[in-house]
């Protein structure tokens, strides 16, 4: 099995990492302080949303930085509901995405996946491409893959503003500090990064006590 300290060692986001004030929501979840040095005026958020919140700060006067969370059953989704021509897809509009979206509703509640937005689902076409959208559609879509997932948690992305073309993306997988990494996680980040050239990382967060604040 490899080490956690040998997967994408190099691969970093310019957020803080610590965090602050953890507890448990009412669905049981543990989340965290959004604001990085713990001021409680951002409210809670589990990970995912934490990571996300503190990318989107990192807008700056000409680049835009936003992203989504990502459903272990999105590839199944998009499946479903607009098939697996990833060129197709990307030359849809977003009502078109809808709309095909609302046709598959009862099919994809039946199956417990996830109704996408169009909006969401241009990002992924245009970040990735239709050559890597295709190949992940393929992969997660696969009958032996049927009770195999590892999909990261986050997508972002980063683009210019006045054009807002996609100029980089990242996928995310969100731990916490003593959470471990499954084989599904470690092989799809690898997959992500190795074979389809993606840059995707494991994100540690790293808890501190709010005593601690005054210190950083």
């Amino acid at each position: 099995m490899i080490k956690e300290v040998e997967i994408f060692t190099s691969q970093t986001l310019p957020i803080s990492y610590s965090v602050f004030g953890r507890r448990a929501n009412k669905n049981r979840r543990v989340e965290y302080l959004i604001d990085p040095k713990g001021l409680l005026d951002k409210g809670y958020g589990i990970p995912e949303q934490v990571v996300l919140s503190r990318w989107k700060k990192k807008s700056s006067r000409k680049n835009y930085c936003s992203g989504m969370r990502m459903s272990p059953n999105i590839w199944r989704s998009i499946r479903v509901a607009l098939g697996n021509d990833a060129f197709s897809i990307a030359q849809m509009s977003i009502e078109e995405i809808n709309a095909c979206y609302q046709r598959k509703s009862d099919e994809l509640k039946a199956h417990k996946y996830p109704i996408i937005t169009g909006e969401k689902i241009l990002h992924l076409a245009r970040g990735l491409g239709s050559k890597n959208l295709e190949a992940l559609l393929l992969r997660h879509n696969d009958m032996s893959r049927s009770g195999l997932f590892g999909t990261p948690d986050l997508y972002l992305w980063k683009c210019t503003k006045k054009t807002r073309d996609i100029h980089s993306i990242k996928f995310v997988e969100v731990k916490k500090p003593k959470e471990p990494l499954s084989s599904d996680q470690r092989d799809e980040l690898e997959y992500l990064n190795n074979v389809l050239g993606i840059p995707a990382l494991l994100l540690r967060l790293i808890e501190h006590k709010m005593t601690q604040r005054l210190n950083l």
